[in-house]
This record gives C-alpha cells, structure tokens and sequence, in this order.
C-alpha cells in the first residue's frame, strides 16, 4: 500500500516541479523589491496538523494572534489571501484520499513527524527552491540536525521555525536530566549544574554522585539517583558516537564504533553496580515520583521541565554527562519530531508558497536577538545556565530515526541489556546487521545533502 501510495504522490510530484518554471507563476513574481511582489489575489491554504504541544504559550498553532497578524501583513503586501485550516486527524491523516485522488488540498502544511510523509512523496522538495528559501540560514531555521528529520533520501522537504520563540526546543529531545533542586538543596548535594559549569560533569562524576543520591529520608521516603527514561541513545551521542563514519570521503554505518561500544560496556557497569541507584520507570510512571521528591535526576525533555513547573519549584537541567570519548561542552540531544512546515506535492504555486513560508519563519518583534530568546524561557527558569544549555541543546540536535525503528529500537534493546551487564560485544552481534542496515537505507542517503549544507554554511 506505501509504496502504491509513494508511486501515485510521485506522479503528483512531477507535475507540480513542472508548474514551478510555469509562466503563469514567474510572471508575478518579477518585482526586485519583496513588498512589491503581487500574487494576483491568489488563495494560499495553510493545513496544520491538530497537535497540542506541551509548554506555556508556545506558538504551536498557527492560529494566534501574533501568527494571524504576520499572515495578514503577507496577505496586504502581497496582494494575496492566506487561510489556514485545520486536519482533525493525526499527522494530516484525512488529506491524503483526496491527494492520493489527485485533488488539490492547500500549498502549505504545517506538521510535525514530516518523515513518513516525506517518505511516501506527500512533499514537494525544498532543494529547488532555495533561492526562495533559504534553509541554510541557520538563524531562522536552525543547524543541520534540525533539517535532518525533513530530508528523506538526500532531499530536503521541510523547515522548522526556529528563530520564534519557544521553538528552540523539540518533543522528545531526551538527551538530558531534569534535577530536582528542591531536594538538592535541602540535603545539600553537589548540585550538576554546578559540576556542569566548573568543567566535571563526565561520566565518572555522575558514576560517584549515584550513591550519594540514593538514600531513605527521615519521613522514609526513598529517594534514587535517577532514572533512565528512554534509551542510551544521548549517553553514546555525548561520548562522541554518530550513526555513520566518513572514511575518504564515503560514509558507513558506525553503531558499532568504540563510542558506542565504551558507552555500552560503561552502562553495563553502571547499570549492574549500582541497580540499587538507578531505576528504568517509563514516562507515565516516572513523572509523579519526581514531582513528589522520589527522584534526583531523570532523562526527559526540555519541553517536559516546563511541564514540570507547574508542579515542582524550580526544576534544573543538565545534559547526558560527557564520556570519555566526547568533547565537553558539545551537548548533544537527540530528538522525535519538530514543527515544521512544507509544501504539498500537488501545490499549484510552489515558488510563491516558498516565499510565504521564509517570510513567515522570519524573527518575530522584540525577538529578533540571540538574547531575546532566551528571555522568553526565563517565565520557565530562572538559572540562566539551564537557558544557555537549551541553546546548546538545540544547535547540536539530531534527529532519533523514530520512524524508522530499527535505529531507535537497537539503543532501546541496548539499554535493556546492559541493565543485565549484557558486554558491548553480545550486543553487537545481536543486533548490528539489522541496524546497520537501517543506517545504510535511511541514514546514509542524508550525508551528501548534509555535507553540502555544511560547505554552503562554512563559505557565508
């Protein structure tokens, strides 16, 4: 059924790059000056996916007042009408009957996940219309590994607004630990962030903290070191480990490389040693026992600690301690999905819904600054540290391979077997080939896009 679905939207695909040289549309879009552009009244549709996102007044829909007055500022500039609908269903899961009929849904979609639609050729690729879109400007849509969860097979289909605020976060970018600084301070512990800012917050800090985190209080509460959430994934990511390897110039998968390795074998260790320390709750079973001083520290999102807020005075942040093999400060955190906008397959003016989209992802007023955005999470926390290290958090992102599970899955089955001190080579050889397949079939294809991305970015 996907790949019938993939050879239909492909034959919408070709038709709509052939409407992008067409007259009609060139001839409209002649002015030298930006405002005096005129798109003859044309009605560009805008469908958003019905998602909610966590976190206080973050620009999530598209329909907020600051969105809707940008959107009619395009509208009068540019002689044109944008109107934005809602999907009721998952992922815009009810637009693709109609697309797959060939019917005209709208220009522009505004999701999150964009992977599988990208994968099945429900976009229209983006590498054509960079001189329209600019992705390559880091500042208004972020580094590299923000892009990668839109390029499928070496081509770019999305962009993600990363110069509003708020949007410098990512659901699922687990490569950090919330602290507890309530029960830090009233026990008076070494606290990370501090740790973190003089330099000492590697793997063997965190490993000679875990005792020291775990003990009965006066009222018998039991209190853990912490909990590991989802995978090892962001633990390999900061000692240095990537999906790939380049060797003169060509990449090969790397899921086996002596990072990956180190880290397996460390969290075997650690694992094991201290099983008293640490423990593996989900989501769901590990929020309540942190907000209720049952926890030190536990991998969750950045997007999770706001939540957090709510519920906790003051929670702190720190990344995945830094192996031995990774270079500190660099903090990685891998992620599940951003916002991100593109263009459907079939969109009649492709050219000019480009334009839109980079107008649209441009600095919002008083947040045109560095400096500005931080200022918007200080409603969240109020340590400029755990600010500065969301920036850090963000600008070093890559994307998990979610969808395409059997990346994702071999840390989730690693994590689980070196809670039992399975060594790095058992699992290896369980795993690897699949995995490794995995990388060379999603993974690989990205690197020349990628590498060509940083080129273009070096040279400006």
């Amino acid at each position: 059924m996907k790949k019938t679905l993939s050879f239909l939207l492909m034959i919408l695909l070709t038709c709509g790059i052939c409407s992008c040289s067409s007259n009609s549309e060139i001839d409209y879009e002649m002015g030298s000056n930006a405002l005096s552009m005129d798109f003859g009244g044309y009605e560009f549709i805008i469908m958003q996916e019905n998602f909610v996102e966590s976190g206080k007044e973050r620009t999530v829909y598209l329909n907020t007042d600051m969105i809707k007055r940008r959107l009619a500022e395009i509208s009068e500039d540019w002689n044109c009408t944008v109107k934005i609908e809602t999907d009721e269903r998952e992922n815009l899961g009810s637009i693709f009957p109609t697309l797959m009929a060939g019917g005209y849904i709208g220009e522009i979609v505004y999701n999150s996940e964009p992977s599988e639609l990208a994968s099945i050729g429900a976009f229209h690729p983006l590498n054509d219309l960079k001189d329209y879109i600019d992705y390559t400007n880091t500042e208004k849509y972020g580094p590299y590994g923000i892009l990668e969860q839109g390029i499928y097979n070496g081509v770019l289909y999305t962009v993600s607004p990363a110069a509003w605020p708020g949007k410098q976060t990512a659901i699922g970018a687990n490569g950090i630990f919330a602290v507890n600084e309530n029960l830090i301070s009233r026990y008076g512990l070494d606290d990370p962030r501090d740790l973190l800012e003089n330099g000492q917050w590697t793997w063997d800090t965190f490993e000679s903290l875990l005792p020291k985190y775990t003990f009965t209080d006066n009222s018998g509460n039991k209190i853990k070191a912490a909990n590991i959430t989802w995978s090892i994934l962001d633990l390999a990511m900061t000692n240095g480990a990537d999906y790939t390897k380049v060797i003169n110039g060509t990449p090969f998968p790397s899921l086996d490389s002596p990072e990956v390795t180190e880290t397996l074998d460390w969290c075997a260790d650690i694992f094991t040693k201290y099983s008293h320390c640490i423990t593996f709750d989900d989501h769901d079973t590990m929020v309540p026992k942190f907000i209720n001083g049952q926890l030190m520290l536990t991998q969750t999102s950045i997007d999770q600690v706001i939540e957090f807020v709510n519920y906790i005075e003051e929670p702190g942040i720190v990344p995945m301690p830094c192996g031995p093999s990774g270079t500190y400060g660099k903090w990685v955190s891998t992620y599940s999905e951003k916002t991100c906008f593109g263009l459907l397959v079939n969109a009649k003016k492709p050219i000019a819904s480009a334009r839109i989209i980079d107008r649209l992802c441009e600095p919002w007023e008083n947040y045109e600054t560095p400096s500005a955005l931080k200022d918007y999470y200080r409603s969240f926390f109020s340590d400029s540290r755990d600010i500065d290290l969301i920036f850090s958090v963000f600008e070093n992102s890559r994307w998990n391979y979610l969808p395409k599970a059997d990346i994702y899955d071999f840390f989730e089955s690693a994590t689980k077997e070196t809670q039992i001190g399975r060594a790095s080579q058992g699992i290896i050889s369980m795993f690897i080939e699949k995995v490794n397949s995995s990388v060379k079939e999603y993974v690989i294809p990205n690197y020349e896009f990628i590498s060509q991305y940083e080129a273009e970015n070096l040279e400006n």
